[in-house]
């Protein structure tokens, strides 16, 4: 991942401007992710645990998130992001979508 920047913010993670494009995120353990400028398009995100993750600025297009736990997290700041992917997750009242799915 060249360029890719992972930083501790005392006890999460934070990761700016990373490619995951088309990549096999799968059941992967996520929750508490801090994701800036990231690129999910296509990525295979199926059953990962994104638990009060936030996604600022970050491209979704076409990721699989079937299966996903997205409680707590932040999509606010996503981008390309449809309505039947968040569907297909599982989500809580703390789920935060863009404004143009609420």
């Amino acid at each position: 991942m060249k360029g890719a920047t992972f930083t501790d913010t005392g006890g999460s993670w934070a990761t700016r401007g990373v490619n995951f494009r088309h990549t096999n995120l799968r059941s992967a353990q996520l929750a508490g992710m801090d994701f800036t400028d990231c690129d999910f398009r296509h990525a295979d995100l199926d059953g990962s645990d994104l638990r009060k993750a936030s996604f600022k600025n970050c491209r979704l297009d076409k990721a699989d998130l079937q299966n996903a736990n997205l409680c707590g997290a932040d999509l606010s700041g996503a981008k390309g992001l449809r309505s039947h992917q968040v569907a297909s997750a599982k989500t809580d009242e703390e789920t935060r979508l863009p404004a143009y799915l609420s």
